[in-house]
């Protein structure tokens, strides 16, 4: 110990005009606010500031420029040999050097920070803190050894002037490719926290590394260069290798998530029969890692994309098929690759299609042999099989834009255009100011034309639609209240509804076209059950409700609500019931959750009973419940770890 102290001290002495230049850098930061234009930042910041940045950078030149000397050029100049015959141990020899550069390092930067510290000490403590205060400093420590480590190393490597330089050169080449195809699933994941984290765990084996190395040098080649330089070779791409393994490893078990692996999970698409649903959420030990998956709720058989930043993932109404986007851009466009699976062997692999596009959203086909791919300007159908482009068309024109679109057939894509049209304003109180339309076009695919199958106008804008493909009829939902039945092939109103409170109403269409309206009124809840050709044909009274969402039928004949008592917490404060629709009776199926099919009546509009779709539940703190109509229990999916 008294030998490594020695070197260190040695070390100090021999460079202590690094301390006296960065004390006199530490006083001139004391001019800074005279400068043209720091005025306006204020003294103190402008010092601060500048004292900081000063700090870091001298401080990593230096520790950079002094870790290549203190061993290469020793060992060159064959310095080195003084140490040796006296009676110091290899160990305390290098980390004598060490020791004594850091703390000259740490001394520099201290130098030149605490003047200005203590001047403005009362602008930076409050919001720093001594724990804030105690991190940097740690950070820095850490810093500085790799970067002493560092230009020990690259020092070394370059007084040497030999094959080894050469060789070092092609293995840092090498490391440097494998560790960015290591690394780049996790770029493409978009988990920024993750990376860092991985990063930094890789900083830490690379220093590990970069030490070992010039240790290795010291202790094994003593004053033989040469032998010094194959065994600090030898040891840090040795280490370096097992690093990039360990990385590897590492990296591959996180973007390898399992559903048990969701801490919580929400539902983005469902198919209306069986039961594949695409699970999406934040997975155990991954920080802000998010995988989403293509999940069999009866077998628990799931398939997972890439995590690549992959967009819209949507499934076929039968659950035979599933499709999502892939980002294949790194300049932050929307240019997206898009890929299939078929979902019902379990051997089946993804496979990608042979385009790209811009791409906002899709849809599948009942069978999954047609792919609607909606871009920026026009709606284009795909063969899934092929990946040929079928038929298109535009996504906005004088009908108005295509903000829904949904396959009523395989060779049937359907249209839902909302007007007016986006373009000049027009006065406040005028009539077209109040107006809206929908437009309901079919897009023939195997003829490659549109036709217009219904044109709905003024309507109280804005307005909300529900939509039954199946059926072929809209119900819409003014602003002013009244709520209608529409026929979507021909436009042509079915029924009126009623006047209904636009904040207090929900609606949704049954599997067999009926139509069910839920409302609040005085605290009390009420829903309304319709016939295909919009007559009343009964109403249920709820109890008291602030709120009712309409879910699916988990059984034929019952109906799932999602009731609150609070108005403007749908969703967190709301318990999920079954309504009987012959008899009226209404039971408590589950505490602050809801049906999932309430969330997705946008996407799926109408929904089989018994499916999945109709007997999921969601809580609010992701955890997802499938009702058993068997013995009316519920259970956890994915069983959450």
């Amino acid at each position: 110990m008294k030998g490594l102290f020695a070197v260190a001290w040695r070390e100090i002495v021999e460079r202590r005009m690094v301390l006296l230049a960065a004390a006199l850098l530490g006083l001139l930061v004391f001019l800074v606010p005279l400068f043209p234009g720091a005025a306006r930042y204020g003294a103190s910041q402008a010092r601060l500031f500048t004292a900081g940045f000063s700090a870091a950078t001298f401080c990593a030149f230096v520790a950079f420029l002094l870790g290549g000397s203190t061993i290469g050029r020793d060992l060159t100049e064959r310095r080195l040999g003084f140490y040796f015959s006296r009676p110091i141990a290899e160990g305390a020899i290098w980390g004598g050097k060490f020791l004594g550069i850091w703390v000259l390092v740490a001394a520099s930067a201290l130098a030149l920070v605490l003047p200005v510290g203590l001047a403005d000490f009362a602008s930076w403590w409050p919001a720093a803190g001594a724990w804030r205060t105690a991190q940097i400093a740690l950070l820095f420590a850490a810093a500085v050894l790799f970067a002493l480590a560092l230009g020990s190393v690259v020092g070394a490597s370059l007084r040497e002037r030999s094959v080894w330089t050469l060789a070092d050169l092609a293995m840092l080449g090498l490391l440097a490719l494998g560790l960015a195809a290591i690394l780049f699933p996790l770029f493409q994941a978009d988990a920024p926290a993750l990376t860092t984290r991985v990063a930094g765990g890789l900083a830490v084996g690379i220093s590990l590394s970069l030490l070992l190395a010039s240790f290795a040098q010291v202790a094994v080649g003593r004053v033989d260069q040469r032998r010094g330089t194959r065994a600090r070779f030898a040891v840090l791409w040795g280490v370096l290798v097992l690093v990039a393994v360990g990385c590897l490893g590492s990296v591959r078990w996180l973007v390898s998530p399992v559903p048990e692996d969701l801490t919580s999970a929400s539902v983005r698409d469902i198919t209306p029969r069986g039961n594949w649903i695409v699970l999406r959420g934040r997975a155990r030990h991954r920080v802000d890692l998010t995988a989403s998956f293509f999940y069999d709720v009866a077998s628990g058989h799931f398939v997972r994309p890439p995590l690549r930043g992959n967009g819209g993932m949507v499934l076929s109404e039968d659950g035979s098929t599933g499709a999502w986007s892939e980002s294949c851009a790194l300049d932050g466009s929307r240019q997206c690759a898009i890929w299939v699976c078929r979902l019902e062997g379990h051997g089946s692999r993804p496979r990608r299609l042979p385009l790209e596009a811009s791409i906002s959203d899709l849809r599948l086909s009942q069978q999954g042999r047609r792919l609607a791919v909606a871009g920026p300007d026009t709606i284009s159908v795909f063969d899934v099989s092929s990946g040929g482009l079928l038929a298109g068309t535009a996504s906005e024109s004088e009908q108005g834009k295509v903000l829904r679109f949904a396959f009523v057939s395989e060779d049937v894509l359907r249209l839902y255009r909302f007007g007016p049209r986006f373009g000049p304003p027009v006065e406040a109180d005028s009539e077209s100011s109040r107006a809206g339309t929908l437009a309901i076009e079919d897009l023939h695919v195997v003829e490659r034309s549109v036709t217009r199958a219904s044109r709905i106008e003024g309507l109280g804008w804005p307005f909300s639609v529900g939509f039954d493909d199946r059926h072929g009829r809209v119900v819409v939902w003014e602003k002013e209240g009244s709520v209608a039945l529409f026929d979507a092939s021909s436009g042509a109103r079915i029924a009126n509804l009623g006047q209904r409170s636009w904040d207090e109403v929900s609606r949704a269409f049954l599997f067999d076209g009926r139509l069910v309206l839920a409302e609040t009124t005085g605290g009390a809840g009420r829903l309304q059950l319709f016939r295909q050709d919009g007559t009343l044909a009964q109403v249920f009274e709820l109890g008291p409700a602030g709120f009712v969402q309409i879910g699916g039928e988990p059984q034929p004949g019952v109906l799932a609500l999602s009731i609150s008592r609070n108005p403007k917490e749908v969703w967190a404060a709301a318990d999920s019931f079954l309504l009987d629709l012959r008899s009226g009776s209404l039971a408590k199926v589950a505490a602050h959750a809801s049906p999932v099919a309430a969330r997705l009546r946008w996407r799926l509009p109408y929904i089989e009973p018994g499916s999945a779709a109709a007997r999921l539940f969601a809580r609010p703190d992701g955890t997802l419940l499938l009702w058993d109509p068997k013995d009316s229990s519920l259970r956890v999916i994915p069983p959450l770890s």
